[in-house]
């Protein structure tokens, strides 16, 4: 019986502090997230149509700065109406459109909707942070097939 109510105490205390552990990475996502100044890097591109990409040896990377977002993501899958000299990917710079912040505090789970217009194309963007920071990014295009990221959101460094 000893045995049992001791094991018992340290499996509480075990919950105890990885769930203390999961509050303060949660408050301190949120709080890099309400500053407005964080990157976000791949480590994986999910096609529609295709398995994952490995994108560890790709740089990669979409800053949101204040207002102004900066993208220069691969990708991969169907484009449906794409300039000739077009150098492929996602690369544009702009203002974000209607920003919206929903956060769950019992999942742990901030999920970001904003929207971007440039002259050729316009994009709407679906971010999903967990209080670990870890990401999942979906783009989806006027002009192309809708895709998605995995990979982590960090501090925005000089």
């Amino acid at each position: 019986m000893f045995f049992f109510i001791q094991s018992f105490s340290q499996e509480t205390g075990k919950k105890e502090l990885r769930k203390q552990k999961e509050n303060t990475e949660f408050i301190s996502t949120e709080a890099l997230i309400d500053s407005m100044k964080f990157k976000f890097n791949a480590s994986h591109a999910l096609p529609q149509d295709g398995p994952s990409i490995d994108l560890t040896t790709n740089p990669n990377y979409l800053i949101i700065k204040g207002d102004s977002i900066y993208c220069s993501m691969p990708f991969f899958g169907r484009a449906y109406n794409v300039n000739y000299n077009d150098r492929g990917g996602f690369h544009f710079a702009g203002i974000v459109e209607n920003f919206k912040k929903n956060e769950n505090t019992k999942k742990m789970k901030i999920e970001l909707k904003f929207k971007m217009k440039s002259p050729m194309d316009s994009y709407q963007f679906l971010m999903t942070i967990t209080g670990s920071k870890n990401t999942s990014l979906t783009i989806i295009s006027n002009k192309r097939a809708s895709i998605s990221y995995w990979g982590e959101i960090d501090i925005l460094n000089k």
